[in-house]
C-alpha cells in the first residue's frame, strides 16, 4: 500500500534518512532492514551509497590498518575523494568500502596530492597527537583519535583533533565524539591558538521501544 503513494525519489530520500539515524553499533542492522524495503532499485542504491559515506564520516568510524599499532578515523578531514582516506599518524592512504567497512589498497601517503594539509605544522601535529593518545588511552581505552594539520576553507592554519569511542552492552549502545579545532593566531613563531571544541554524546536504550538520547556541547577559548 505504501508503494502506491510514495514515488521512487521519495522512497530513496526516506531510506537515506533512516540510514543516517542508525543508532551507535547498529548500523548493519538498520542497513539490512532498509535493503529489505528498497530491494535492488539502482536509484535508491545510489542515494543510499552517499548517505552511508556521510554516516561513516559523521560518526567518525574507526578502522585498523595493517601493521599499525593504533586505529585511525574515517572523517571529512581525512577524505581524499574516490573512496580514499589518509591516516596522518602512519602517513598512509587507503581505500575504504563504506558498505562493508573494510580497508584495501594501503600505501604510503603522497604529500603532493594534499592540497589543504599544512606541512609546516607537522611538528605541532605530532606533539598534539602524542598528548591526545595518552588522554584517550586513559579515558577511552577502546577509542581512537586522529590529528590533522590543515588549512581550513577560510584559510586559517589549524590543528584538528577528532576522538571517537563507542560501546554496546546489555540493552544499550552509545558513542562519544569530540572535535577540537586549534586555530593559529597570528603568524609563526607565534604559539597562540584559539581553541573550539564540540562534544557529541549519543546513547540508545532498548526497552519495548527504542529510546535514543543525544546532546551536543560546544565551547571556544583563547590561550
Amino acid at each position: 500500500m505504501v508503494d502506491e503513494y510514495v514515488t521512487p525519489e521519495e522512497k530513496a530520500t526516506l531510506c537515506s534518512r533512516l540510514v543516517l539515524l542508525a543508532p551507535p553499533c547498529e548500523f548493519n542492522e538498520v542497513l539490512d532492514d532498509v535493503r529489505r524495503i528498497t530491494g535492488d532499485d539502482p536509484q535508491i542504491q545510489k542515494k543510499l551509497a552517499a548517505s552511508i559515506a556521510q554516516y561513516n564520516k559523521d560518526q567518525m568510524i574507526h578502522v585498523k590498518l595493517p601493521d599499525c599499532e593504533y586505529p585511525t578515523l574515517i572523517t571529512a578531514y581525512s577524505d581524499l575523494g574516490n573512496g580514499y582516506f589518509m591516516c596522518p599518524r602512519s602517513q598512509l592512504t587507503f581505500h575504504f568500502d563504506h558498505f562493508k567497512q573494510t580497508v584495501s589498497d594501503v600505501k604510503s601517503l603522497d604529500k603532493s596530492i594534499l592540497e589543504n594539509v599544512d606541512h609546516d605544522l607537522e611538528t605541532w601535529r605530532r606533539a598534539l597527537q602524542d598528548s591526545a593518545t595518552i588522554y584517550v588511552n586513559e579515558h577511552f581505552p577502546d577509542g581512537a583519535l586522529a590529528v590533522y594539520a590543515l588549512r581550513l576553507q577560510d584559510g586559517a592554519r589549524s590543528l584538528v583533533l577528532c576522538i571517537e569511542s563507542h560501546f554496546s552492552k546489555h540493552q544499550s549502545t552509545g558513542r562519544w565524539r569530540s572535535e577540537w579545532t586549534f586555530r593559529l593566531v597570528g603568524q609563526q613563531p607565534s604559539t597562540e591558538f584559539s581553541v573550539h571544541g564540540v562534544i557529541k554524546v549519543q546513547v540508545c536504550y532498548r526497552f519495548h521501544k527504542y529510546l535514543c538520547l543525544g546532546n551536543n556541547l560546544g565551547s571556544t577559548i583563547l590561550n
